[in-house]
């Protein structure tokens, strides 16, 4: 069901506001997930250019990525950068449903890490929003 990924240290394998095309397994290497900030006060949302980049969480061996996205069906949440040379296994998004309509218990953990992960992303957000937090 899966293919074999290789992504060079520094490259973008889910970007924030784009639909994720499937689930990542972190196989070996380590991802770094961040999440643009509030754009300074008087500039447009729309200008990404101009807001912060939060440091949400680094993931490494075991760890899963684009599953919020994925089974909630929305944009990304958040941008998954490869920090090392990774190697993942993707499974994409048309599989991830049949797989899952096979092995149900598989979903319903998935969506547990995603009800998770949301409230982690919401309290890591409220408490870098004071001045002199560490913003990327």
């Amino acid at each position: 069901h899966f293919e074999r990924l290789y992504v060079p240290s520094g490259n973008i394998i889910i970007r924030e506001g784009q639909p994720a095309s499937g689930i990542y397994v972190v196989v070996s290497g380590e991802v770094g997930v961040t999440k643009l900030g509030a754009p300074p006060e008087g500039v447009s949302l729309k200008d990404s250019q101009t807001g912060k980049m939060i440091f949400i969480t680094a993931l490494s061996s075991g760890d899963i990525v684009g599953e919020i996205s994925t089974v909630m069906k929305k944009p990304a949440t958040a941008t998954v950068h490869a920090i090392t040379d990774t190697s993942l296994l993707f499974l994409p998004k048309e599989r991830f449903m049949e797989f899952t309509k096979t092995y149900p218990g598989v979903f319903q953990r998935i969506y547990e890490i995603v009800e998770s992960r949301e409230e982690d992303i919401a309290k890591i957000l409220s408490t870098k929003a004071a001045p002199g937090d560490d913003l990327l």
